[in-house]
């Protein structure tokens, strides 16, 4: 495993634990869409609400861009308020996130 991707994760969870649930939403809407694909932010809030009941009312992601977890592609629609990001290291993050320790396991 790339241990720059690990480190992100682990850094992420250490600084803005309440970003966790986020990133595992991109996981999510990363392998639900085809590999390599481009995917809206907005996709991923949308899975976050969902599958925790939180709001889609966040900043972009771009914080998981700054911890090198996922890419922007530059590319935005909708008058630049939607922008797109791949992940091209989901296994890697995956793991990553399975390796963290749990609330029970502190």
């Amino acid at each position: 495993m790339d241990t720059s991707i690990r480190q992100g994760v682990v850094n992420l969870n250490e600084d803005h634990p309440d970003w966790i649930p986020i990133l595992r939403a991109a996981c999510t809407v990363v392998r639900r869409i085809s590999p390599g694909a481009q995917f809206a932010g907005s996709w991923v809030l949308q899975e976050y609400a969902r599958a925790t009941g939180g709001s889609t009312i966040k900043p972009g992601l771009r914080r998981l861009v700054s911890y090198g977890l996922i890419e922007s592609t530059g590319v935005t629609s909708r008058g630049g308020k939607r922008a797109y990001y791949v992940m091209p290291h989901r296994e890697e993050i995956e793991q990553a996130l399975a390796d963290l320790p749990t609330e029970d396991s502190r």
